[in-house]
């Protein structure tokens, strides 16, 4: 991972590559490197500054940023390539190579092959769009002056812009001295790009390639569905439901798989036998099942003596303990994510007992929100709202080092295999690399809102005596289809940069197996009667497709019974002080106390 960042100027304005406050945000997102290149285009004279911070994580050396090009171009990436460009998700030696150097020598290729800038651009298009990467990136071409720059069609690492008098100034992190108002994040709509040799007047003149294979749309089909259950309590078994189903289910598993595999193979190397102390992978863990999941499949993947650390944070509520009736001591961190950590804990042990799983709880006192909570709110900026606040809050405690909040390993001590004593571990740190649950609810009808759809339209319908219970039902689920292919068409602009923004500001990487884009396009292909079904209770019928795959593939029966509940709620970051409890969610966290 890197923090990269870019400034393109006339020459009469000359701002100067990023630095101060700036500079320092983004050397927390990679503190293994920091350079900069500056560059005057031949056409015009603008004056391009190109910035880069590294997170050394791939390769078997560090590879610094930016990249100088033969041609006289730069690369700054900030990503994750997974497949494509010579490198395979099934090589199990994924982790000692660079993703940089390949992407690099094909982009020189792309811009030794292309005829014009036009051409470059769109070659650049192809070339990213046929990868499984997850990224943001900017590249200058001298030869055809030119600046290039991306998310990837999820939006899963932050790219911020500034544009003013002639000017772009684009980054990783909030620049300090841009108000909110002047800040947008990229669009995750296309390749961006500037042609500085029609740019000769005030303004930058942009234009868009949009990625040819959006993700976005959804089988909005209704004519597979489960049958109506008989005991909708009841998770059924998925050796008694329809063959397209089962199909479903296993694919969907092996889809995840893949995506987890390449995720946790692409890191820093692996500890040897007798390293007790160093995990690889870190979960970001509320014991929900998608969390469940992501930790079942790492576990596949990782050799058997390597730990895997689950990250579990609650937060000190004044607001909830003071609404504790009476005088009986209260537990401020027994909030109910560190209740289903510890069970989750529990299960995976059970059902996997020769890993070493390390529960890694992290308590924050109020007083330490109070410390940290400015510098939150700058990491999370352009957004603000009271949601954003309490939910980047959670992740940015999560794992942040242990002398902002300290470390406390829940596990029972660890045994060596040979002698069955004790093995003294180094306290531990947490890991570079992180993955997500992040994106199984949108995707798999996981959120009370894609019920509610459902519901709102049959509750219609029982109120008017006249209407077709076929027919009402038939609208109920294209109600819940739409809810549903919203929230999928919407992933790209919520909250990724915010999450990447919040993690990254501790010189951590977070990485989602939902979001590979390969999980996605079947999941985008499945029916929404076999992902989800509302006719079920709570716990049950959202996400079906998945509750199936875990109890029924996985072994983990419990998890696959988890309800879902939103971090900020279940960790309680949300509503804090006393008397915000009518606060909501889109309310501006900068005034709300």
């Amino acid at each position: 991972m890197c923090g990269i960042a870019a400034t393109i100027c006339p020459p009469e304005r000359n701002i100067e590559a990023i630095g101060g406050d700036d500079a320092s945000y983004l050397k927390r997102r990679g503190p293994d490197h920091f350079g900069t290149l500056t560059v005057t285009d031949h056409r015009h004279g603008h004056v391009i500054n190109v910035s880069a911070s590294l997170l050394h994580l791939r390769g078997t050396a560090p590879v610094a940023q930016p990249i100088s090009q033969a041609s006289g171009g730069i690369l700054a990436w900030n990503g994750q390539l997974y497949d494509g460009l010579g490198i395979s998700a099934h090589e199990p030696s994924i982790g000692n190579i660079s993703d940089t150097v390949a992407l690099a020598g094909a982009v020189t290729l792309v811009e030794s092959e292309s005829a014009s800038a036009a051409d470059f651009v769109q070659a650049l298009r192809d070339l990213l769009e046929a990868t499984e990467a997850e990224f943001a990136l900017v590249v200058y071409s001298a030869r055809f002056s030119v600046l290039v720059y991306a998310r990837d069609p999820l939006g899963r690492r932050s790219l911020l812009a500034v544009r003013g008098n002639g000017s772009l100034q684009i980054a990783s992190v909030h620049l300090v001295a841009a108000t909110d108002d002047m800040v947008m994040e990229v669009p995750a709509d296309g390749v961006h790009w500037i042609d500085l040799g029609s740019s000769s007047g005030q303004e930058l003149v942009e234009e868009t390639v949009p990625w040819l294979r959006p993700l976005t749309a959804i089988n909005m089909s209704l004519d597979v569905r489960l049958e109506p259950p008989f005991h909708p309590q009841v998770l059924p078994p998925l050796a008694t439901l329809p063959a397209a189903v089962q199909t479903a289910a296993s694919d969907l598993l092996q889809s995840l798989s893949t995506a987890v595999r390449a995720r946790v193979l692409a890191t820093p190397a692996v500890p040897s036998a007798n390293d007790y102390a160093s995990a690889p992978i870190g979960i970001l863990f509320s014991g929900g099942i998608d969390c469940s999941v992501v930790a079942a499949l790492a576990h596949q993947h990782l050799p058997a003596h390597v730990p895997i650390d689950l990250i579990n944070v609650a937060f000190e509520n004044p607001r909830a303990l003071a609404a504790v009736k009476g005088a009986v001591a209260v537990d401020p961190y027994l909030v109910p994510d560190r209740k289903t950590a510890r069970a989750r804990l529990s299960e995976l042990q059970t059902v996997f007992p020769d890993r070493h799983w390390r529960l890694l709880e992290r308590n924050v006192p109020y007083a330490q929100v109070v410390v940290h909570r400015a510098r939150i709110m700058d990491t999370m900026a352009p957004l603000h709202s009271t949601m954003d606040a309490s939910i980047a809050m959670a992740l940015w405690f999560a794992v942040s080092p242990p002398d902002v909040v300290p470390i406390l390993p829940f596990s029972p001590p660890l045994l060596d295999a040979q002698t069955s004593t004790m093995v003294l571990e180094d306290e531990p740190d947490i890991p570079r690399v992180l993955l997500s649950g992040l994106g199984a609810d949108e995707q798999l009808g996981g959120y009370s809102r894609h019920r509610g759809a459902y519901d709102a339209v049959m509750a219609r319908a029982s109120s008017a005596p006249t209407t077709e219970p076929s027919t009402a039902e038939d609208a109920a689920w294209s109600a819940l289809a739409d809810q549903v292919q919203l929230d999928v068409s919407r992933i790209a602009t919520r909250n990724l940069g915010r999450d990447d923004r919040a993690i990254g500001d501790h010189g951590r990487e977070v990485r989602f197996p939902f979001l590979d884009t390969r999980v996605v396009r079947l999941l985008n292909s499945v029916p929404i009667g076999v992902k989800c079904d509302p006719r079920w209770r709570r716990g049950v019928g959202d996400k079906i497709l998945l509750r199936l795959l875990t109890r029924d593939l996985l072994g983990l029966a419990a998890a696959a019974g988890e309800e879902k509940r939103a971090l900020q709620f279940g960790a309680r970051s949300a509503k804090l002080e006393v008397g915000s409890g009518k606060s909501v969610g889109t309310m501006d966290a900068r005034i709300v106390k």
